[in-house]
Parts: C-alpha cells; sequence; structure tokens
C-alpha cells in the first residue's frame, strides 16, 4: 500500500511540475542577441553577445538558445556548429537558476563584407523531465555592416598626379598632396580641416594652413559591377568594391572631394549606390557604409544606361557642381566592352587625366586604346586580395 502511495505522490508530483513548468518556463524569460559594434572591417574580430535572463522563482535546468548566422561570421569559440553552403546554425546550452542572469561573450571574425545580422532565434526548454518540447521565438534588430578591406595600388603615383593635378612627378614626394603655400588668419568659409592648431596656440587666433591650388579638387568613383560574358566573379566585384574604397580613403585622407555612383544595389532597398562627393574625413564612413550594403547577389543595373540615367544625355555631369572645380572621373570595371568604353569616353571627352581601372584575373589580356583616359589593369588573385 505504501508503496502504491509512493507511486501515486511521484505521479502527482510529477504531473503537477510538469504543469507548471509547460505554462510558466517563458514567463519572465529573455534573450537578447547583439553585437559588440554597430561597423567593422573585413577581417576584424567583434563580439556576438548572448544574455539570457530568468526573472522569475522557477530554474531552468537546460535551455537551448538556438539561431542561424551567416557563413561570412566564423565563430572563434571552440563550439562545434551546423553548417549549410550559406549559413551557421548554433546550439548554445544555458543553465539558469532563479532570478539570474548570464552573459556570453563569442568572438566573431568578420570574413567579408556586407550586412549581417542573426536570424531565427528561439529559446527552446525540453521540460523539466526531458519529456517535452518548447519553443519561445526572440526577435532581434542588431546588425553588424562589415566595411570593404581597401586595396591600395602599389604605385599611386598615377592617382595623385591625376588628382591633383601635379605634373612633376617628385611633388608626389611630399606626403600631403597640395604644394603648401603659408599660413594665414582663419576666414569664416575656410574649411575646418584647414586649421593649423600648434600655429593656433601659439598666436592665440585661428590659423590655417594655406595652399597652391590644384586642377581638381571633386572626384568620382564610376563603379560598375556588371560581369563581362555569362559568368560571374564574385571575386573581381569584391576586389572592384575594395579598390574603390581604398581610393576614396587615400583621396579623402588628402583633403579631395570624393562620390560613388555604383550599378551595385543597396541590401534593403535595392537601390542604386550613390553618394555625394563631400572631402571631410568622416564621409569615408559613409562611403563605407554605400560599398558594405552592396548586394551582389541582387544583380547589377546595365552600367550604360545607369549613366543615361544620371546624366541625360552624357554629356551633363553625373554630380551638381557647386564650387565649379573639375570633376575627374575614376571608373572601376572588370567588364571593358566597347559600349562601356564609349559611355566613359562620352562623360570626360578627350581628357587624358580621367582613369579607367581594369580589375582582371592574371590570364586575361587587357587592351583599351580606343579608351581617352589613362588605363590601369589591376590584376587580382583568384584566392587572395589583389
Amino acid at each position: 500500500m505504501h508503496i502504491i502511495l509512493m507511486i501515486a505522490g511521484a505521479v502527482v508530483v510529477y504531473l503537477l511540475l510538469k504543469r507548471i513548468y509547460q505554462k510558466n518556463w517563458n514567463r519572465h524569460l529573455s534573450c537578447d542577441i547583439s553585437f559588440s559594434a554597430s561597423n567593422a572591417v573585413c577581417g576584424d574580430t567583434v563580439e556576438l553577445v548572448e544574455v539570457v535572463t530568468n526573472y522569475k522563482k522557477l530554474p531552468l535546468p537546460i535551455i537551448h538558445l538556438k539561431f542561424q548566422a551567416d557563413n561570412a561570421l566564423i565563430f572563434k569559440d571552440g563550439s562545434e556548429n551546423t553548417k549549410t553552403t550559406d549559413s551557421t546554425y548554433r546550439d548554445d546550452v544555458f543553465s539558469l537558476f532563479m532570478d539570474q542572469r548570464i552573459t556570453r561573450r563569442i568572438p566573431v571574425t568578420c570574413t567579408q563584407r556586407g550586412v549581417y545580422g542573426v536570424r531565427n532565434i528561439e529559446l527552446i526548454f525540453n521540460g523539466l523531465f526531458m519529456d517535452d518540447v518548447s519553443v519561445y521565438k526572440v526577435k532581434s534588430i542588431s546588425s553588424l555592416t562589415v566595411y570593404p578591406d581597401p586595396y591600395l595600388y602599389e604605385d599611386m603615383d598615377i592617382l595623385y598626379s591625376r588628382v591633383l593635378g601635379l605634373v612633376e612627378r617628385n611633388s608626389l614626394i611630399n606626403p600631403d598632396p597640395f604644394a603648401f603655400r603659408q599660413i594665414r588668419e582663419y576666414e569664416i568659409n575656410d574649411p575646418m580641416n584647414t586649421i593649423n592648431w600648434k600655429a593656433s596656440a601659439r598666436s592665440g587666433s585661428l590659423m590655417v594652413n594655406q595652399f597652391n591650388e590644384t586642377t581638381c579638387q571633386e572626384v568620382c568613383i564610376l563603379l560598375n559591377l556588371e560581369p563581362e560574358g555569362m559568368l560571374v566573379y564574385n571575386r573581381l566585384s569584391e576586389a572592384s568594391i575594395s579598390i574603390a574604397a581604398g581610393i576614396a580613403e587615400t583621396l579623402l585622407d588628402s583633403g579631395i572631394s570624393v562620390g560613388i555612383l555604383s550599378n551595385g544595389r543597396d541590401y534593403d532597398t535595392e537601390e542604386n549606390i550613390f553618394i555625394h562627393p563631400e572631402g571631410d574625413a568622416a564621409h569615408i564612413k559613409n562611403i563605407d557604409t554605400g560599398l558594405a550594403r552592396i548586394n551582389l547577389s541582387a544583380g547589377q543595373d546595365e552600367f550604360v544606361s545607369m549613366i543615361k540615367s544620371y546624366t541625360d544625355d552624357f554629356t551633363r555631369q553625373i554630380f551638381d557642381n557647386e564650387n565649379n572645380t573639375e570633376m575627374l572621373y575614376i571608373l572601376i570595371s572588370q567588364n571593358s566592352r566597347s559600349e562601356i568604353v564609349d559611355t566613359f569616353n562620352s562623360i570626360i571627352g578627350k581628357d587624358a587625366d580621367n582613369i579607367f581601372i581594369v580589375p582582371h584575373f592574371r590570364d586575361k589580356e587587357i587592351n583599351l586604346d580606343s579608351c581617352n583616359g589613362t588605363v590601369i589593369p589591376w590584376e587580382v588573385t583568384h584566392n587572395a586580395k589583389g
């Protein structure tokens, strides 16, 4: 009789606890997944922060936190993850006492440019006696923007001589590409990046560096991601984006205004990337963000049609040039078919100072004798940085 009563009592306790946990396991239970930074550069390591909190007087012996992330984010905590062609599936286990919060920081290496988040977040409880499965879906709005790793051309003298209008090569030895003339008192319309703070401290009033004028102070980078032929080489497209980032960074560091027009499409809006020229140092973030947001999977508009939509007849400048300074164009295009060359010639006229950069693999022959600008072949390796 005692045994029957004990068994009956155990069954009652089992059913009672099971019922309690079924109704209350996810009450006052919260989960947050975020990145330690909102942006990073390709190759950087950031942290994915998991915070699970149990705000009730009911312990949770085993909770599974499952979610999906892009394969371009490499988790460095040594956990075994399930991977598919484009995704990594995480299954992290937590054991929570009453009124307990657990925070975990997982190192994540960013291997590709893009915009990333975590998807399909679920908290899963298998029951107190491991005989029941309950799922609680969690929303997350955290995202990580990974900027392209900027490529720098081995000999930037060509770019400097065109952009800055400098004829003599030895003038490029000066790390400041403008020819310095004098220091004078600050005037109300002087840009802040010309202020000489040391001279200002000595004189007690704001002083600025004055430079000799150059023939060009604004650059438009035309980034064409349209592949040549039927074969699509994302490696060349990614290299083109990184080349654009490197050129923009170099020119902005030199005080040159830079804008970008690309037929690549934004992750969310699917519109072309259009960034108006600006010259302050903070503008590199705008450019890097725009380049990071290009979604190669969304395809590209035809380059010639896109240019026509921005210029009407190929003769009006792409950007409104309020300062009336000469605009220099740098076309970056793996595709060098005749229609693209003709369109570029229509924009630049006979000005050879404009530049056509052609990212290519080693086995491709570059012959652009019909281009009015300066042609720079840029060799890209298949598996490594070009």
